[in-house]
């Protein structure tokens, strides 16, 4: 495993509340959860869904008594935690698992261009890398999709990255499937036209678009193979 994972709690999702706090049902009790996903996610948390779940035992002031971190669909788990790639993405460089970027010498997380922010930057023998990460919870049709739900912040991402490489730089999107049920990726174009755009204009000029499953597993997730992005 990239990352291993602290044991998890079993539970029964009742209800979504809101976007960021969710009902369920821990051992015949209920209780609340934190959803550290901002997506719709509509597809994934529904009553009755077996999910699993952490405590944090940390601070004492919150209002929920767990964290949502997996979900379970059709026997298979599925990872809900936006927090989550960019640490997988550190750790599957650090063992050159990411073909593109297989030679990186330095990582700096959260990193600056003028007033734009991107996740990564990178250096590697060839020079810079500039790299955004999106974490992919949607399948359908065996297709993983991208965004679930209209995301501004994600196109100016795309934007920024297109002025990048128009600069000269390598600018690359990595899109992090969080579960391992899909054989190809491409934007979402009836969720968000915009982005579904903004990605088709990065591609045509040159930006580095890639797309990889995970294995989620209740012991751990570790990066995957990669798959095709399809609508380029």
């Amino acid at each position: 495993m990239d990352i291993q994972f602290p044991p998890f709690i079993k539970g029964i999702l009742k209800e979504r509340l809101n976007r960021f706090t969710a009902l369920v049902e821990v051992d015949g009790k209920e209780a609340l959860a934190h959803v550290p996903n901002s997506g719709r996610l509509k597809e994934l948390l529904l009553p009755g869904t077996p999910v699993r779940l952490q405590k944090d035992e940390t601070n004492p002031h919150r209002k929920t008594a767990y964290d949502l971190l997996l979900v379970e669909k059709e026997g298979k788990l599925i990872s809900i935690d936006s927090r989550l790639p960019n640490d997988l993405v550190v750790a599957a460089l650090g063992k050159n698992k990411i073909k593109p970027l297989w030679d990186v010498t330095l990582i700096k997380r959260e990193a600056a261009w003028g007033l734009s922010r991107f996740d990564f930057y990178l250096e590697d023998s060839r020079g810079s890398i500039w790299l955004e990460t999106k974490s992919v919870n949607l399948v359908e049709d065996h297709i993983a999709k991208f965004p679930d739900a209209v995301t501004k912040r994600g196109t100016r991402h795309l934007v920024e990255l297109k002025a990048l490489k128009r600069q000269g730089l390598r600018a690359v999107v990595l899109f992090l499937v969080l579960r391992n049920d899909a054989t190809s990726f491409a934007p979402h174009r009836e969720r968000d036209p915009d982005f579904s755009r903004a990605l088709e204009e990065c591609i045509r000029e040159g930006v580095e678009v890639y797309a990889f499953l995970c294995d989620v597993q209740e012991k751990g997730i570790s990066l995957g193979q990669e798959i095709p992005v399809t609508g380029k």
